[in-house]
């Protein structure tokens, strides 16, 4: 049987986890505040961004380090089917479509909520 309120709450964390990584510049102030930056890249991102304004850190990353990882992790879709691929080690499989279809769900909702 489906516990709806584990459910609900693997959804609600994967959905603040693309929140903070696909719309927000959370990620790149806290590499910077943890000096993870250079491992990051983030300080090579912000020289080219003063080049380029429109350039986010996920399409530098696309752009500079193009690999199977990085083309992974800044598709919203792909991102968020293995995070609830991961979830689902904890809650079980039996759960993935419903977690991924709730997931996206939720996060398309919340997007749309703030562009009003």
């Amino acid at each position: 049987m489906v516990d709806y309120f584990t459910l609900l709450w693997a959804s609600s964390a994967i959905v603040v986890i693309n929140l903070v990584w696909f719309n927000s510049t959370a990620f790149e102030e806290y590499a910077k505040l943890l000096y993870a930056d250079k491992f990051f890249k983030v300080k090579d991102f912000e020289t080219e961004q003063k080049n380029d304004f429109t350039l986010t850190y996920h399409n530098y990353l696309l752009l500079r380090h193009s690999s199977f990882f990085i083309r992974l992790i800044t598709c919203q879709l792909c991102f968020t089917i293995w995070l609830s691929v991961l979830a689902c080690l904890h809650i079980g499989f039996i759960n993935l479509p419903f977690l991924i279809i709730l997931s996206y769900s939720i996060y398309g909702g919340v997007i749309k909520l703030n562009e009003h």
